[in-house]
């Protein structure tokens, strides 16, 4: 790459030139016979050959005799042009050359070098005498304010900040003014020589030549990365952002980039006559940086001939494209950053940011895409879309067109470039082997897929509501790729995410037809003639946001039969859908990812996406799910088991479902009383039966109780019966208990009898059966009255499930509904007690009627004994004392036992008897029981007992008559407190007069306040809030009122 072109400026200048400076189209030149010569240029472009017009404009000698000018300092921003000649500083004007009113600085001869403050807002000077610096500073004239003794001659300075690198015969140096701390980098030889110090501005570095090689420090004097080794030692260097230019001692001009230091460029300086051959080696003296045509320019100067040359640095776009095609991409952007701000600045008077900026982001997008494209046709795809991906103006769909098979033909896009097919050329590269041509096109898809979502993240939609042409070709070119890859759920989720576009567009549209209307009935009276001169806004549908047509076709034609169904679906082509799974799963339609349909069919038909989609009609659940229930039960359940809209009515359902097994028609009726909370009786006891047959189905054994005495325990069939009977209150009990009545359902038994309210039977199943006295006494203590039999066990807002349960909420429920408060497993901990347990509670010392002691006094009472509960302890207390009758039926270990432990303590009575009434002699009336003893029984043996019992009833009846004597007093105070309340009067004379306004009340309307404040009803605003005192009496209330 040649980013430089030297073209000449000035021809023929009189005199030989010895320094030089340039701002604008001004060039001022410096000559060895003391004058100062100034040049106006003007550039001229013809045919994109750059050339320079110049004329002399002024030329000014200096007086100082024909000693050469060694320096110009030219200060543009006060307007001052500064000549070093023959140790001489001279202060002329850069506009024509003029002496100014301070015409020399105010220091003595021998001045060797100056050099101007950079980066800095002042306007400062720094003069080298000898061993000294001088500083100026410019406040209408230049003025002296500080001088510093250096330990050396200064040969050469550079000033930026507050830091001057200084260069002498021996060292290089740093000085900081302010602290005037003088600090030696490098020393070298007396016999050294050429010392140069070039600030690199924008890297706010110094470079420091020494023999033939620089290195860089920064203004604090360390050392940095970077360095440039030379062939030949520079005489003369200029810096224009990124570029170092320097002129070595054999005449070379040869160009570094200062990132990294390395030669870009080398300049020929040989040159040519008219006839086109070499007419010798052009002599330049020295290279300089200046503003030329308001930006940065290089000019050379030479001796033979008496010539200013330009380093012209060539076309933008054409560096950055040499760059581009050398795989250079971050260092063509990089210069591209450069040169632009640089190009741009030549506007600095109309400078408008917003503009400025819309152009930047314009270019730079062309040179990314420009590199995108090249790194794209080497198959560097990630590399490729990771550059489109920045170029932010640039539209996305161009490199679609590079995929002709994924692009719409319903699409208005036309691309800018020659049709290619990128995996046509992928399998035309010979130098490929197939499985890297596969790996190329499948890394190929995979980031246009992700480049594509990105952006269409960042698309937005018009005002109007309409999706843009881009928005809809991306959108069906992704849904190609994700059918292709089998990407379900992106392919779902865009889809989803297209219907609630419409649907949230739509909505919008009505609200903006609604509130036109509105306005229009309040601004015209005949509403209709301005209806008909609007048109109104139509509705959105599915074909704003993707070409169905297009989509449809593509994946018919690839097979892909899924994805059309799924495309189907959305687009409210429901039969079509379900049509096409049909086959899929009848094999006869392949699909390359081997999809059935079954599970597509199911969610369409359940209304999966019920918010976004309409509901199927009933027709179509009719006609396809006998289908799905035979290829799949389970899966195709989820039709019937979730609510719709338009409901399936329970009967047809039920009917529709029976031919399909007794699993699928529980599943329903398990749904609709667990899930749907349904009530209707025949439905809880269609599902209880059901269950029952199941039972009895598979395990015929439990049908009859004939000839057992062992009690079985219950197994995951009998687990879900009793959960339904625990939990409903809405079957019929008495059919149920027909069924199971002779069978070994003992749990089940319980529960139905206890609905009935046939406590012996419950009972004599409890005890002689199960042997469960906890669980007896747990349905005596936790029996409240004042709700239904079936809150016994079923607290409110437990919904046992049943085992084969699709729903893991009701399986959790059921869980935990089983080991809290199922009838079979309160108390018994799971498990039937063994014909030992009453002597298990011997043995323990504890009473199962201990339990919830608090339950009982909670419970609120109408009388001493509750009728319905004291009904339900001598039902018990009876079940308990026919032991002996027991043992004639039946013929156990704890019959017998408890025999024997009657007979043993001489009372008659099993010792568990007597603790019973020992425990709940609060629950039952002493007289009924002892009704219920035999009359046999030794009075010692119930003596606790009774005097347990007469204790409470006299105890009761005490604080009975205390409670209502207690209330007839406070009825007493209770009706004092209402008269002297109601005492209270208020009496308006002609003279009362409002507390707020003072004015009289009359006869008119007043408000009184319970403080006595009398006002009008205008005068106050709260009426819990007095006007006056400002007493709030919502906090402060007044205990009586005052009577006025």
């Amino acid at each position: 790459m040649n980013p430089f072109e030297l073209i000449p400026i000035v021809n023929n200048v009189p005199s030989k030139i010895e320094s030089i400076e340039i701002w604008a189209n001004n060039i001022y030149l410096g000559t060895n016979d003391g004058q100062v010569f100034l040049y106006i240029i003007e550039r001229v472009e013809n045919n994109k050959k750059i050339t320079f017009k110049s004329r002399m404009e002024k030329r000014k000698s200096l007086n100082h005799g024909k000693k050469p000018v060694e320096k110009l300092l030219l200060m543009s921003d006060i307007g001052k042009l500064l000549t070093l000649c023959d140790g001489n500083v001279d202060v002329l004007s850069m506009y024509n050359l003029e002496s100014t009113n301070q015409q020399l600085l105010p220091t003595s001869k021998g001045v060797i070098a100056i050099c101007s403050k950079k980066k800095s807002p002042e306007y400062k000077i720094c003069v080298v005498t000898k061993k000294k610096l001088t500083f100026y500073e410019f406040v209408g004239v230049f003025e002296m304010y500080k001088e510093i003794v250096l330990p050396d001659v200064a040969m050469t300075v550079e000033w930026c900040k507050n830091s001057i690198c200084i260069g002498s015969k021996k060292e290089y140096a740093i000085l900081d003014v302010d602290k005037e701390n003088y600090r030696s980098l490098l020393t070298f030889d007396k016999n050294q020589t050429g010392q140069s110090i070039k600030l690199i501005v924008d890297q706010e570095r110094l470079l420091l030549t020494h023999a033939n090689f620089s290195f860089m420090v920064d203004l604090e004097g360390e050392i940095k990365e970077g360095s440039i080794p030379w062939d030949s030692h520079p005489i003369s260097m200029a810096y224009i952002e990124p570029y170092l230019i320097s002129l070595t001692q054999n005449k070379n001009i040869l160009i570094h980039d200062m990132k990294d230091q390395h030669s870009i460029q080398e300049l020929n300086t040989i040159s040519q006559s008219n006839n086109g051959k070499a007419s010798g080696q052009i002599q330049f003296n020295q290279v300089f940086e200046g503003r030329g045509d308001g930006k940065d320019f290089i000019v050379l100067y030479s001796s033979n001939p008496n010539a200013v040359y330009c380093l012209h640095l060539g076309n933008i776009d054409d560096i950055v494209n040499t760059l581009v095609t050398k795989g250079e991409n971050e260092e063509a952007i990089r210069l591209f950053e450069i040169f632009f701000k640089r190009e741009r600045s030549e506007f600095e008077d109309t400078y408008d940011p917003k503009k400025e900026e819309l152009l930047h982001k314009q270019r730079l997008s062309k040179v990314y895409e420009k590199v995108a494209l090249s790194e794209f046709f080497k198959f560097k795809f990630q590399s490729s879309f990771k550059y489109l991906s920045l170029a932010t103006m640039v539209d996305h769909r161009s490199i679609i067109s590079f995929f002709p098979t994924y692009m719409p033909y319903q699409t208005n896009y036309r691309s800018l470039y020659d049709p290619n097919d990128i995996f046509k050329l992928i399998n035309e590269q010979n130098s490929l082997s197939q499985s890297e041509k596969e790996s190329l096109i499948t890394e190929a898809k995979e980031n246009l897929t992700i480049y594509l979502e990105n952006h269409l993240n960042k698309l937005i939609k018009d005002p109007a509501g309409k999706i843009s042409d881009e928005n809809k070709d991306i959108t069906t070119i992704l849904l190609k790729l994700y059918a292709q890859t089998n990407n379900i759920s992106k392919f779902m989720v865009l889809l989803t995410r297209s219907r609630l576009t419409i649907i949230n567009t739509n909505q919008q549209i009505e609200q903006q037809q609604q509130q036109q209307y509105q306005h229009q009935r309040s601004q015209s009276r005949d509403y209709n003639l301005n209806q008909q001169q609007q048109p109104q806004q139509q509705p959105i549908n599915i074909n704003n946001q993707f070409f169905v047509q297009d989509i449809e076709e593509w994946l018919n034609g690839n097979k892909l039969f899924k994805h059309l169904g799924i495309i189907f679906q959305y687009t409210e082509k429901y039969r079509k859908a379900l049509l096409l799974w049909n086959k899929l799963s009848i094999k006869e339609l392949g699909d390359p990812f081997n999809s059935d349909g079954i599970e597509d069919s199911v969610s369409l038909l359940e209304s999966k996406n019920n918010d976004i989609l309409p509901e199927p009609s009933k027709e179509l659940i009719w006609e396809f799910a006998p289908f799905l229930l035979k290829k799949s039960p389970e899966t195709a359940m989820r039709i019937f088991l979730k609510k719709r809209k338009d409901s399936l009515a329970a009967d047809d359902v039920i009917e529709f479902l029976l031919p399909f097994g007794e699993k699928l028609y529980q599943q329903y009726l398990e749904y609709l009383i667990f899930q749907e909370d349904n009530k209707q009786d025949y439905l809880h006891t269609r599902l209880a039966t059901s269950y029952i047959d199941q039972v009895f189905n598979n395990s015929p054994d439990l049908s009859t109780a004939q000839g057992r005495v062992d009690t079985p325990e219950p197994n995951e069939d009998r687990l879900k019966l009793i959960d339904l009977l625990e939990y409903s209150n809405c079957y019929n009990a008495s059919t149920l208990l027909n069924r199971i009545r002779n069978s070994l359902l003992y749990e089940e038994l319980v529960i139905l009898y206890l609905r009935i309210g046939q406590y012996e039977m419950m009972f004599n199943i409890i005890i002689w059966k199960l042997n469960d006295f906890k669980k007896a006494e747990y349905i005596c203590v936790s029996f409240d009255p004042q709700f239904s039999l079936s809150n016994v066990a079923s607290p409110p807002g437990v919904s046992p499930s049943t085992s084969n349960s699709n729903s893991p909420a009701l399986q959790s429920a059921q869980s935990t509904y089983r080991q809290s408060v199922r009838l079979s497993t309160n108390l018994s901990g799971g498990q039937s007690s063994s014909p030992n347990s009453y002597s298990m509670f011997q043995q323990q010392g504890t009473s199962p009627s201990n339990i919830n002691p608090e339950f009982q006094k909670n419970l609120p009472k109408a009388s001493l004994y509750d009728p319905k509960r004291q009904e339900l302890f001598l039902c018990l207390l009876k079940t308990y004392l026919s032991f002996k009758e027991q043992a004639v039926k039946i013929n156990n270990q704890l019959v017998n036992s408890m025999i024997k432990d009657s007979q043993k303590n001489g009372t008659m009575l099993p010792k568990f008897i007597i603790e019973f009434l020992n425990n709940y002699y609060n629950e039952m009336d002493p007289i009924k029981v002892i009704q219920l003893l035999p009359n046999s029984i030794p009075i010692h043996a119930v003596d606790n007992y009774l005097a347990k019992s007469f204790n409470f009833s006299i105890s009761q009846q005490r604080e009975s008559k205390i409670v209502c004597n207690l209330q007839k007093c406070l009825n007493i105070q209770t009706r004092a407190e209402f008269l002297k309340i109601s005492s209270a009067s208020v009496l308006i004379g002609t003279d009362k007069r409002c507390n707020v306004c003072s004015k009289p009340i009359g006869d008119r309307v007043f408000v009184y306040f319970p403080n006595g404040t009398i006002v009008h009803p205008k005068c106050y605003q709260f009426s819990y809030i007095c006007p006056v005192s400002r007493t709030d009496f919502k906090l402060n209330p007044i205990e009586y009122p005052y009577s006025i």
